[in-house]
């Protein structure tokens, strides 16, 4: 005969088996918020809102100081309709928006919320946050955060919507621990998004030493030169990290004299320091991220690092298929003059064959910016003019 308090102990050890089994794999982080979230988790990418003055229908409002509220979405694929509708109101005819009204509840209402203040606020702009919105789940309400910026003046209106929250915590891969933190990238609400687009892609940081290293997330992570599969709940509680096994691999080339580079897309993103040209990844659809060409000159190391890269430089690498990828040396210096009423506005920079953006480093640091001469044909006017990083 099995006493109360027996069953009572094999009941426990039974839930405990269950939750063990059910969530052995998950690893799961920790919710953070911030006005400053975007210096915290070093950039995001930020969500342009349409603005318009025109009242949206079947929308309940408040009643507004100012007679020309403007509206816009929030598109998020965690609410049931795709978005939420935001309205931006001010207490002049003129300046800044400084008053906001969020739909946090998801219920086609705005009569029922209540009035964000600007927290910062000059004459032609905005800012707030971190403003909580409630996202419906199956496992209940969830939580975010967003930062918004609102730009106005007498010819346009502009607000920005970025994340304002992230997940953060300690992870254990393959017996190893790290802190790592999870970042919604392209601020949308989701924290699994996976994409070839760099801006539509979120982020896993994991710190290794000192130093924080960034990825893609998507279906593979490398760490510490070993490759894993990666899965991310959509509201970024919880990761799953396990060793990649039947990894069908791909190949591509690229110039000798590149030191560094990184690729990314679905797969996620992956850095190398290619061998004779050649660098292995997972088979798949990628894109270029950045890259790097390294020279050593009397003790000083020169570098052209190379950012930005555009459709141009996206390929396949299958093991049938070896792409000959086009980066590196030569770089174009191109110089754009143009009007700017009685000034004249100069912009220098430096292009990859790709159309990348491409900075020269000396031991480690940009160099200089470039000086710019100016004469007419007689010489009667030359001056030089020094540029600067914009």
């Amino acid at each position: 005969m099995i006493s109360k308090r027996t069953l009572g102990i094999w009941a426990v050890l039974t839930i405990g088996v269950v939750a063990s089994a059910f969530g052995k794999d998950e690893q799961w982080l920790s919710y953070r918020s911030s006005r400053q979230a975007r210096d915290i988790v070093q950039g995001v990418c930020s969500q342009n809102l349409e603005l318009a003055s025109e009242k949206p229908e079947g929308v309940e409002l408040p009643v507004f100081k100012s007679d020309q509220p403007l509206f816009g979405k929030f598109k998020t694929p965690m609410a049931k309709d795709g978005f939420l509708w935001v309205a931006f109101d001010r207490t002049s005819k003129r300046g800044a928006y400084s008053i906001l009204y969020i739909d946090s509840n998801a219920n086609k209402s705005l009569k029922d919320e209540t009035a964000v203040t600007a927290y910062q606020k000059e004459q032609n702009y905005a800012q707030f946050g971190s403003i909580a919105v409630i996202f419906d789940s199956n496992d209940g309400p969830i939580t975010y955060h967003l930062n918004i910026y609102c730009y106005s003046n007498e010819k346009e209106n502009r607000a920005y919507v970025s994340s304002g929250c992230w997940y953060e915590g300690q992870i254990t891969v393959d017996g190893t621990k790290y802190e790592c933190m999870l970042v919604d990238y392209d601020s949308d609400g989701t924290f699994n998004d996976k994409s070839l687009n760099q801006w539509k892609s979120d982020r896993l940081q994991i710190k290794k030493g000192e130093k924080w290293e960034s990825a893609f997330v998507g279906k593979y992570i490398s760490i510490d030169d070993k490759l894993y599969t990666l899965k991310v709940a959509k509201d970024g509680a919880y990761i799953k990290i396990a060793k990649a096994v039947d990894v069908n691999y791909g190949n591509f080339r690229v110039p000798s004299e590149i030191a560094e580079l990184q690729a990314g897309g679905k797969n996620g993103s992956f850095v190398f320091h290619p061998k004779n040209g050649i660098c292995k990844i997972p088979a798949g659809h990628y894109q270029i991220l950045n890259w790097s060409v390294e020279e050593k000159k009397g003790g000083d190391i020169w570098q052209l690092r190379a950012s930005g890269s555009s459709d141009k430089a996206r390929f396949f690498a299958t093991e049938a298929n070896e792409p000959n990828l086009m980066i590196g040396q030569p770089v174009v210096s191109k110089l754009d003059v143009q009007p700017d009423g009685k000034n004249h506005r100069i912009n220098h920079r430096l292009e990859g064959r790709l159309g990348e953006s491409v900075d020269i480093l000396h031991n480690g640091s940009r160099t200089n910016a470039p000086k710019v001469s100016i004469t007419n044909a007689d010489k009667t006017y030359n001056k030089t003019f020094s540029l600067e990083y914009g």
